[in-house]
């Protein structure tokens, strides 16, 4: 960057963390929103920024055209993905996101949501209800118009409230539920952890084919701690460690023997009604 003008680089840099909290949204995965920035950079450092009149805009149609172009090219990749496929988690503190509040939009129950989305129902939901990008600019953006960009956003809409399950909102209740479970599983309290466990509770587990994982998702309290109790008696030398994973509470548990996993909750009424698994270590960089 340094053999450009000053002003090329200030630019991008000012808008970098927003760029990134797009295309995070928009892809689910850290490693292809870190490529997408920078395929943005270049394309940005092509261009002269005394002819671009409003560069944020330039910069949010570029960021979302290119998460577009990656979420067609990997489709045929997440056809062949063994199992589950979860999103990539993040550390909260370590997402370069300019406005803490925007936090709820990246939780693990909101991402997974998002994938029910086609890409362009999603881009369009995701830059006017978090970003609050004008209905004019995300037309431009989507090379589309202001009527139809409104009937992205409202079957957007639409799509997240059928299919979305309720979850509290509240991070402390999701903490402390999810410390209590965990305290249960290391006690051995069978007990004390199915009453914590909601009767629909679903467990899904992203191994990538990397690692051990349930292909299927799990369903009911006994099956989902029974599949628990048998990762825990693999991982001997486990150290738990509480992480603010994607604006809520999850468990890292570290393994040399096992590799290391994250669990991710969604509780509802002080009962945990989803539980997340990551294994897959391509998708625990940045958690761990």
């Amino acid at each position: 960057m340094s053999s450009l003008p000053p002003d090329v680089e200030a630019v991008f840099e000012q808008h970098r963390g927003r760029l990134f909290g797009i295309a995070y949204r928009l892809l689910g995965s850290v490693a292809d929103a870190e490529d997408a920035c920078q395929d943005a950079w270049l394309a940005w450092s092509r261009v002269d920024p005394a002819t671009v009149e409003a560069p944020q805009a330039y910069l949010t149609r570029t960021i979302t055209n290119l998460c577009l172009n990656q979420r067609r090219g990997r489709q045929r990749r997440r056809e062949d993905y063994v199992g589950p496929w979860l999103p990539e988690p993040i550390d909260t503190a370590k997402l370069p996101d300019e406005a803490a509040e925007l936090a709820d939009s990246v939780t693990f129950a909101m991402l997974v949501l998002l994938e029910s989305l086609s890409p362009r129902e999603r881009a369009a939901f995701v830059l006017r209800e978090v970003f609050d990008v004008p209905t004019q600019e995300i037309a431009t953006a989507l090379a589309s118009t202001p009527a139809a960009v409104r009937q992205l956003i409202s079957r957007a809409r639409a799509r997240l409230a059928g299919g979305a399950p309720r979850y509290d909102v509240d991070p402390l209740s999701v903490r402390e539920v999810t410390g209590a479970f965990v305290e249960a599983l290391r006690a051995g309290d069978v007990g004390a952890a199915s009453r914590l466990l909601a009767p629909d509770i679903e467990l899904l587990t992203d191994g990538g084919g990397r690692v051990s994982a349930a292909l299927h998702p799990i369903h009911g309290p006994a099956r989902v701690l029974a599949f628990l109790a048998g990762l825990r008696a693999k991982v001997t030398d486990a150290a738990f460690e509480a992480r603010d994973v994607n604006g809520r509470t999850g468990v890292l548990v570290r393994s040399a023997l096992a590799g290391d996993t994250l669990y991710q909750m969604g509780v509802r009424d002080g009962r945990i009604v989803r539980i997340w698994v990551i294994r897959n270590p391509d998708k625990l960089g940045f958690v761990g």
